[in-house]
């Protein structure tokens, strides 16, 4: 029924985890598992199983390799999404809530956590994690320190 060696060989070349357990499903399905054992196995919903199978016998082993998920279009226009840019480039922000907050004060538009992380993503911004610095800094240790190092 199956070209299992198809299959095997698609799951070996699959990077994403969410299509080699489709795959997975599929072969462990031709074993004679039922449905709800093998979202048992993969920790799925039987119900996923199923139309993960009805996805295989419609459409072949490679239509299981495909995202169909969209996502949505961006809530801010043009003009709203150049203020942000001008905005962040002004002022640092710790956590993407703050962004969030900012926003929605701003457009009354509201953004997930996810949602920003996308945006932000798109508009060539990245986050690094902030460095600690010592809040009591000697300047005239530091100075004479520079000279030395600039010395040698």
């Amino acid at each position: 029924m199956l070209h299992t060696q198809n299959i095997k060989q698609l799951h070996r070349k699959t990077a994403k985890r969410r299509f080699a357990d489709k795959l997975k499903a599929v072969l462990l399905l031709d074993d004679g598992f039922s449905c709800v054992e093998v979202g048992k196995i993969l920790l799925l919903d039987d119900d996923t199983i199923r139309k993960y199978r009805e996805q295989y016998v419609s459409f072949g082993a490679e239509s299981l390799l495909k995202d169909n998920y969209k996502g949505t279009f961006c809530y801010l226009n043009t003009q709203q999404l150049e203020l942000l840019n001008m905005h962040l480039e002004e002022t640092t922000y710790s956590k993407s809530k703050g962004i969030i907050d900012w926003i929605k004060k701003e457009f009354g538009l509201c953004y997930s956590s996810s949602g920003i992380v996308s945006l932000l993503d798109r508009m060539g911004f990245v986050y690094k994690k902030p460095i600690p610095t010592p809040c009591k800094v000697d300047v005239k240790k530091q100075e004479k320190f520079i000279d030395e190092y600039n010395e040698l």
